[in-house]
């Protein structure tokens, strides 16, 4: 179908003039395109809003809506954000506490992740990602002796409810180390004489020293977790029927993933026996009422880690099959909330009285970042396997962007990205990095969006409006004293759009 032919020449250029000359006598110059019959894409949008705020004295609490994508990326979603925020203020008690929220192992798992949040971390496209897991061994390396007890203490309120875990690796640590700060008590039942798991027996002291494991067992015991080592469950040991003869109320299994762990002194090529499937190795837990897999692994209802014995559950490389250690800590946590629920009917206070996320944002624009006082000489600080130097560990925590905060850091990304330059950031020149002024010149301003995109915190969005003559240089002028929530001069559309 073709468009119709205007009757003459210039109809076009009468009907225009027509709507100039409409609007000449109204107080707005702006075109403004029909809202409900004409919808307008968010790349076509109007005058730049700053939707987060940059003074804090302005009450704003940040929404947090997205995981910035280090903590997507992570396999156990650990707030790598929050905790790299607060030692770039020099709160690394505070950065340790939150830490644990999502992995109680910050020492060993330092030592031996592979850190994919580092590959996807959005600094690494300016010029190189921050030093995630080496930040996570200096804030392990350097809590205080103080924190660390105040955080493996045993709640004061105690469940009339206990729970065997089966297994002293990553998985079952971690799951009582969760449940006893839920106020369970918890018994983990290991075969081996220490606990530590495939961490202690496969992994070379070089990379992961022994006083490492020790240290983090050790607290975990503190919480009245009581680890019964040279106690299997299974074969030679006791079953799931006695562990519920005992008066357990639940069970999880952290048997790990079976791995054929070397013997030390065994001359390479020697004759050695075959090494049992896991399907072999897990053979009696169908005896007990646990059904597997096709590759042997213990099979689960999907985010609910329950077996098909009823009160028994499982988690970590027992239902994943070998893996990277953080991936069994996320995989534990989801067990720990569903026996949580099962035992208590609902999650306790413990999942939801988390350390406050807006704390964990950098302070770029206080006078004085608050900073701890050095640890003294030897404490808290335990054979570090990645050493970094406060200066440094600082300087590197400062790199983070804050990703997905809605709250600007003056990282000047929108500034360096703006096609037309149309952006200008004025900042002091000091230590402090204080923003003096964001300017926004709507008269070289291409509304394409850049800067929407590049934006690390979700910081800038789009008004509904297209066109914006008629705003005064001072609407587009984010100045020191004003930096808070800019409003949209027509409110009434936006919020009519946001709905």
């Amino acid at each position: 179908m073709t468009a119709r032919r205007p009757l003459f020449f210039g109809t076009g250029i009468v009907r225009t003039f027509r709507v100039t000359v409409k609007h000449f006598f109204m107080k707005s110059l702006a075109v403004q395109y029909p809202h409900e019959r004409i919808p307008i894409t968010p790349v076509s949008r109007g005058m730049l809003w700053m939707k987060g705020a940059i003074d804090t004295d302005t009450g704003f609490v940040p929404s947090f809506t997205e995981m910035p994508p280090c903590q997507a990326r992570c396999p156990g979603n650990v707030d790598a954000r929050g905790y790299v925020g607060l030692i770039a203020q020099g709160r690394y008690d505070d950065a340790y506490e939150l830490h644990l929220e999502t992995n109680p192992l910050p020492g060993m798992v330092s030592r031996v992740c592979p850190h994919p949040c580092e590959r996807v971390c959005r600094r690494g496209e300016e010029d190189a990602p921050v030093t995630i897991c080496d930040l996570k061994g200096f804030m392990f390396d350097h809590v205080s002796a103080g924190r660390r007890q105040k955080v493996f203490t045993r709640p004061k309120i105690r469940k009339d409810k206990k729970v065997a875990v089966v297994g002293a690796g990553p998985a079952g640590l971690s799951v009582a180390f969760w449940l006893g700060k839920c106020g369970y008590d918890v018994v983990i039942f290991e075969k081996l004489p220490t606990a530590g798991g495939a961490l202690r027996a496969a992994i070379a002291p070089s990379r992961l020293p022994v006083d490492i494991i020790d240290q983090e067992v050790d607290d975990i015991r503190k919480m009245c977790v009581a680890i019964r080592t040279n106690a299997p469950v299974g074969p030679g040991g006791l079953s799931l029927d006695d562990l519920f003869a005992k008066d357990f109320d639940a069970v999880f299994l952290g048997l790990g993933a079976h791995r054929k762990i070397p013997v030390k002194g065994q001359a390479k090529g020697a004759d050695t026996p075959p090494e049992p499937s896991r399907s072999e190795k897990n053979a009696w837990l169908p005896e007990q009422g646990v059904n597997l897999d096709d590759q042997g692994n213990i099979a689960v209802e999907t985010g609910a880690n329950q077996t098909s014995r009823a009160a028994v559950f499982a988690g970590g490389e027992a239902i994943l099959g070998p893996g990277v250690t953080i991936t069994s800590l996320g995989c534990a946590r989801r067990a720990s909330q569903a026996i949580d629920v099962f035992l208590n009917g609902a999650p306790s206070d413990y999942w939801t009285n988390g350390f406050p996320k807006q704390d964990t944002i950098k302070k770029r624009y206080d006078d004085v970042t608050p900073r701890l006082a050095k640890a003294k000489p030897g404490e808290g600080v335990l054979n570090p396997v990645h050493p970094m130097a406060e200066k440094e560990a600082i300087k590197q925590a400062e790199r983070c962007l804050s990703c997905m905060t809605e709250e600007c850091i003056g990282c000047h990304i929108c500034e360096k990205y703006c096609p037309p330059q149309a952006i200008k950031i004025t900042t002091s020149q000091d230590k402090t990095r204080h923003i003096d002024s964001y300017d926004i010149d709507y008269g070289k301003c291409q509304l394409c969006e850049t800067c929407v995109d590049v934006c690390p915190t979700r910081t800038l969005t789009h008004t509904p409006e297209f066109e914006t003559a008629d705003y005064d240089h001072a609407d587009m002028t984010y100045d020191k004293d004003k930096m808070t929530r800019q409003k949209p001069l027509r409110v009434d559309i936006y919020a009519k759009e946001k709905k």
